[in-house]
């Protein structure tokens, strides 16, 4: 029985050197589309996408694997459990028969009947097992790294200079915060008391800053700005999210752009733009795959000329 659990131990790391092939596959062997993929729509669409298509396959590759080695670890099971049951069922006959007639041979001949009993289910469980290690398992996908393609005929640094703050989520966040700070104090100087100044990007819904203040005490008229707040660096496009711009629809003159250049720099501009579905509505590109609407920089300073 020795032999044949360790037989039964070497099958079992199997699953977790098909896991690992797979992994590696993933990583190694993308398509292009996936790559081009995962850099527009981030790291959790790419995981759907692999989850839904590549993993599957590499899951179906793994279990023809499995069963096959499951196959031959079985025939030999049966080889060695045949000989081994049809060698104890001869013992436990012989020890039967010399009970029959030699009372001392009783105890022998039940302990030969139970030995029986016991390779019996002992190779029941063995095939049981088999048939579980022949379950391929899909294990998580993880998100090792996002590769981007750059244009060969266009400068490679302003290209980097264009996506770094969409790579680094820190700079990111950076940037939208010191927009914010501008976009508040760009407010105040406008009128609009402090405290009468909500940060609601945390709300998602579809600005980032409500802002209103009494224009006309008399007749208790109120002046309301939703103001979606964007940092970028001077010449990226500006990327409204589905939510942003029908959000912009909807709200139409009470809705504000505004938009910060270079926030992180030393001279941030601030480019404010009304009722920016209408305004820029001829602009935008809409992006299905990540969707977003992405207005380019031009149209937007165009825009913000024009209220100027």
């Amino acid at each position: 029985m020795s032999d044949d659990r360790r037989l039964i131990e070497d099958c079992l790391p199997i699953e977790a050197t098909c896991l690992r092939a797979g992994r590696r596959q993933i990583s190694a062997d993308l398509p292009a589309a996936t790559l081009r993929f995962a850099a527009q729509a981030g790291a959790q669409p790419a995981s759907d996408f692999l989850k839904s298509t590549y993993r599957l396959e590499c899951r179906a590759r793994c279990q023809k694997e499995r069963q096959h080695f499951a196959q031959v670890c079985r025939e030999y099971l049966e080889r060695s459990f045949r000989v081994r049951i049809n060698r104890a069922q001869e013992r436990a006959m012989r020890l039967a028969a010399e009970a029959a007639s030699k009372p001392e041979f009783k105890l022998a001949a039940d302990e030969a009947r139970k030995q029986v009993e016991d390779l019996e289910r002992a190779k029941a469980e063995r095939m049981d097992g088999l048939k579980r290690l022949e379950i391929a398992r899909t294990g998580p996908v993880r998100h090792l790294a996002t590769a981007i393609v750059f244009s060969p005929d266009a400068d490679t640094a302003a290209q980097l200079a264009d996506l770094a703050d969409e790579l680094d989520p820190n700079v990111r966040r950076k940037s939208e915060l010191a927009a914010e700070d501008l976009v508040v104090a760009s407010l105040v100087e406008e009128g609009f008391p402090e405290d009468r100044i909500e940060r609601v990007g945390c709300l998602k819904l579809g600005f980032d800053i409500r802002a209103h203040r009494v224009v006309d005490p008399s007749t208790g008229k109120v002046q309301v700005k939703r103001i979606e707040v964007k940092g970028r660096m001077r010449g990226q496009p500006v990327r409204l999210t589905t939510n942003e711009w029908y959000k912009a629809q909807q709200l139409a003159e009470t809705y504000w752009l505004y938009v910060v250049w270079d926030p992180l720099g030393e001279n941030p501009e601030l480019v404010r733009i009304q009722n920016p579905a209408a305004k820029l509505d001829h602009a935008k590109r809409e992006i299905v795959a990540a969707r977003f609407f992405e207005i380019p920089a031009e149209a937007v300073i165009d825009a913000g000329n024009q209220e100027a």
